[in-house]
């Protein structure tokens, strides 16, 4: 009966031993700049996954000739973004050309871990500076000063990413701010300033409501490019352009300004371009620019006021093999539904035409080229604004939600450059979940029967 007291005994301390046993976790905290940490990276050293770092109003510097990296899982928030100053200094390296000396600049900023934020901050880069750039996934970007020379700014890698009210702005007055890159898949890019949008390899992306000098996409497919304003005041090349891209949504879109062609389409087929208006363009080649792409379908556009625009379209492209353009017969679609698109020239052709039954399109067709003909030209400009548009069934993609700005502390009067921490007033009673507690008793009760088994084993 011993021998089997002690057996069980022993079998209840192993099982005692193999119950879980909670182990305590860190808890998310927030850390506040200047109050816990002076530097920005002295807090970020400090923070592990989860955590919120609150920047405070003021003028931060970060490391000379260094990226700043953010591999962790955080928030970083100002507390405004006018006020709330971080100056960046990347590190450039330097490479020679025979006798000429090249740069090229680091990162200023990257983000490579997941679901980071940054926001309502004022990132200044040292002219030229490097790029802000996103590896994760799901990063928020939101509410942000970047202040930078247009050759460099926003770089987005990630999937699922929100770029949201920034404001790229020139590092001088006169000079144009950054840019944004997009890259990846799934990303919402809304409500920025930028001089350009360049997206690069990207799909099912959604972009919308920015302000740039001109937009363009490489090799990019299934991407939405809806409600932007396209303005350049300088000279530039093209509004919107898609070299290579196929299967895009064009909407509501305007483009003015000093630009060559509003619309620029070359190798890219199966777009659909409807309520976007290309207007008051000065000295304009074109209104488009068309380049090996068919079947792409336009209507409700309104082309008017291009002044110096002899022709609607140009069609050629430029061959790298004979370094020149090559004349082209881009064929492509200009109605849907019996409605097609204004053009301001349309009665200086046909100036005996006649608006059919009220329905808002004359009676001649409009041959734009020997190539194109928009059957159901429209008598007025249409209002874009009121245009019902049907976005495709990904439009509503999977990207976090803007934050609302927390409530800081009141200021620590008296910062310190390294957090130290406070003693407990008292000591404190561990908390131990049930299993553990269970765990402890079988193994006293373990320890105590195997103990008078040894005990009465030698008396015996």
């Amino acid at each position: 009966m011993p021998k089997r007291l002690a057996l069980a005994a022993t079998l209840v301390l192993l099982l005692a031993i193999m119950l879980p046993i909670s182990i305590a976790k860190a808890q998310p905290k927030t850390i506040v700049v200047p109050d816990d940490y002076q530097t920005i990276t002295a807090a970020l050293g400090n923070a592990i996954n989860g955590d919120t770092i609150l920047i405070r109003s003021g003028t931060y510097e970060g490391p000379i000739n260094s990226t700043i990296v953010i591999n962790k899982t955080i928030s970083i928030i100002g507390e405004n973004p006018t006020n709330t100053v971080i100056t960046l200094y990347p590190a450039y390296n330097s490479s020679w050309i025979l006798t000429a000396e090249f740069f090229t600049y680091t990162d200023a900023l990257r983000i490579s871990a997941d679901n980071c934020v940054l926001m309502n901050l004022k990132l200044v880069i040292g002219s030229p500076g490097g790029y802000i750039s996103a590896l994760g996934n799901r990063a928020l970007i939101a509410n942000d000063i970047i202040v930078t020379s247009p050759s460099t700014g926003l770089v987005i890698n990630g999937s699922n990413c929100r770029i949201t009210k920034n404001v790229m702005n020139g590092a001088l007055p006169d000079l144009d701010g950054g840019n944004i890159q997009l890259f990846g898949s799934n990303n919402q890019l809304d409500q920025n300033s930028a001089s350009y949008v360049y997206v690069n390899n990207g799909t099912f992306n959604y972009i919308k409501e920015n302000s740039c000098q001109s937009l363009s996409l490489l090799n990019s497919t299934s991407n939405i490019i809806v409600g932007n304003r396209i303005v350049n005041n300088f000279y530039g090349d093209t509004g919107i352009g898609l070299i290579w891209s196929n299967n895009n949504w064009l909407y509501k879109n305007e483009i003015y300004g000093t630009i060559a062609f509003g619309l620029r389409l070359w190798f890219s087929s199966n777009n659909t371009i409807e309520a976007n208006t290309v207007s008051n363009m000065k000295l304009a080649l074109a209104s488009m620019h068309f380049g090996a792409s068919y079947n792409n379908l336009f209507s409700l556009n309104n082309f008017f006021s291009n002044s110096s625009v002899k022709s609607y379209i140009r069609d050629d492209y430029s061959d790298s093999n004979t370094r020149g353009m090559v004349a082209n017969q881009s064929t492509n679609n200009w109605s849907d539904n019996n409605l097609g698109n204004y053009w301001d020239k349309y009665l200086l052709n046909y100036p005996n035409a006649a608006e059919v039954d009220s329905s808002g399109v004359w009676n001649i067709p409009y041959v734009i080229n020997e190539n194109n003909t928009d059957a159901y030209p429209l008598v007025a400009i249409r209002d874009i604004s009121t245009v019902q548009i049907q976005l495709p069934n990904w439009a509503n993609i999977d990207v976090p939600e803007v934050l609302s700005t927390p409530i800081f502390p009141a200021s620590n009067p008296s910062p310190s450059p390294t957090l130290t921490p406070t003693p407990p007033a008292s000591p404190t009673v561990p908390e131990f979940s049930w299993l553990t507690i269970i765990s402890l008793l079988l193994s006293v009760f373990a320890v105590v029967v195997i103990m008078r088994h040894r005990k009465t084993s030698n008396t015996t």
